[in-house]
């Protein structure tokens, strides 16, 4: 439910937004609530799910953070990073429709319920978002984005970090653009790197009936939740959910919690999958088949406008039994290569924060390294998860506003796929970008 607040303080119309409001979600859940009973009268529960609760109860709890309003933002001194680092594509004519933006948001989410839960939880973040795009010989267009979240403005490295950060973006971009195209199929090994390699687990994971239970009025033979008990990736694989952890490394983490959205208290450490066997499901309050109890998993949306609390991890931490320093693991492609007598192999990568991949192509007499323009290529499946021959030593942490993955940085996946490049030629701009004119 949103209520719009006036700007200026006035009780007769904050009384009447809630109440108008109010009014509408309950005709709302009236009609709601008509439409599941009409489903399940038409299609009962099987004796399983008839014995889940729909909401399961919360013991009380009053728990009041410090305020998110509170957090000071110097305005100013944000304005003028955002100019000094949208000033470094001056030096590289060939980009165009450059741009950088410093967002962020900090608001307090409350709730309250008349099982005497009582909840004030901050939410906060700051996100530097860095958009280009350049034409390459063929007047194709290519375009990056950079984005990086931090929890609070005092967690931003400094402003020379992130300006060295934003020139390897630029510098990657103009890289691609002279890079040749993927002139054939490709299958075989594939080394996934940089937040690629956390990719591969999250894009399969991550989700409604995968890691997050889903509230079922019927069985559900596709759920991930049918494979509990047995193993979903490679054994090497252990992945954990951490809720009080605050820092790794020496970054600070964005997904430590001490209570959750519906007033649950988590454990402090979940393990979600253990040597390749699926273990558990995160769940809120509400019955699930595969989780019929509150992981304390629920957490506030980010939308300003939508507070519906939602299941999501904390800290995902993905680890392997058995890792390779970053020279062994590269040999250790190579090597797989040889053995399947591969000409070349492959490497895709995405670089910190960037929303695109860069594939790389190594030959596997020389161990030569080339950039190419990405051909068809995509992330392998939960099932290729099953066959992963390595897995890097280092590893790679990422926040994403209220959750955080720590991944290793690279990992081989025994079997994987590349598509040739079909892009072919576009006709030039009609219009040139104005650095280009001089």
């Amino acid at each position: 439910m949103t209520v719009g607040l006036p700007s200026a303080p006035d009780y007769a119309t904050v009384r009447r937004g809630y109440w108008e409001n109010s009014n509408n979600a309950y005709r709302d859940i009236l009609r709601i609530y008509a439409q599941k009973m009409n489903f399940l009268k038409q299609n009962p529960l099987t004796p399983e799910l008839e014995k889940l609760n729909d909401l399961n109860p919360v013991s009380p709890i009053r728990e009041i953070e410090p305020s998110a309003t509170s957090i000071q933002v110097d305005e100013t001194a944000m304005t003028q990073l955002a100019r000094e680092l949208s000033a470094i594509f001056l030096g590289y004519k060939d980009l165009y429709n450059t741009g950088v933006e410093i967002s962020g948001m900090a608001k307090d989410n409350y709730y309250t319920t008349t099982e005497g839960v009582t909840l004030r939880q901050p939410t906060t973040y700051v996100r530097l978002s860095v958009s280009a795009r350049v034409d390459d010989a063929d007047h194709v267009t290519l375009a990056d984005r950079l984005v990086l979240n931090y929890p609070t403005v005092a967690d931003m490295p400094s402003a020379d970090d992130l300006k060295a950060r934003v020139r390897r973006f630029a510098d990657d971009l103009m890289l691609l653009k002279d890079a040749p195209q993927v002139d054939n199929y490709y299958k075989g090994p594939i080394m996934y790197s940089g937040e690629a390699a956390s990719s591969i687990f999250t894009s399969n994971l991550l989700g409604s009936d995968k890691l997050y239970a889903k509230p079922a009025m019927r069985h559900n033979a596709k759920s991930l939740g049918e494979k509990l008990g047995t193993a979903i990736v490679s054994p090497l694989i252990t992945v954990k959910n951490y809720t009080a952890l605050k820092s790794y490394q020496g970054t600070a983490l964005a997904g430590h919690y001490a209570v959750d959205a519906e007033g649950v208290r988590p454990a402090a450490e979940m393990t979600l999958i253990d040597k390749g066997v699926f273990k558990m499901q995160l769940n809120g309050s509400m019955g699930s088949e595969y989780a019929p109890t509150s992981t304390g998993s629920s957490r506030f949306a980010i939308d300003p406008s939508n507070n519906a609390p939602t299941t999501a991890v904390g800290t995902l931490h993905i680890q392997s039994a058995k890792t390779l320093p970053a020279n062994k693991l590269m040999q250790a492609l190579i090597k797989e290569g040889k053995k399947r007598k591969l000409d070349y192999v492959y490497e895709i990568a995405i670089p910190e924060g960037c929303q695109f991949s860069r594939l790389y192509r190594i030959e596997v007499k020389t161990g030569a390294r080339t950039l190419m323009k990405s051909g068809a290529v995509g992330l392998p499946s939960l099932s290729a998860l099953e066959h992963i021959s390595g897995v890097s030593a280092e590893e790679f942490v990422s926040n994403d506003r209220q959750q955080s993955i720590i991944a290793p940085r690279a990992v081989i996946v025994a079997d994987g796929e590349v598509g040739k490049s079909d892009v072919g030629s576009r006709k030039p701009k009609a219009l040139v970008y104005p650095l280009q004119r001089q």
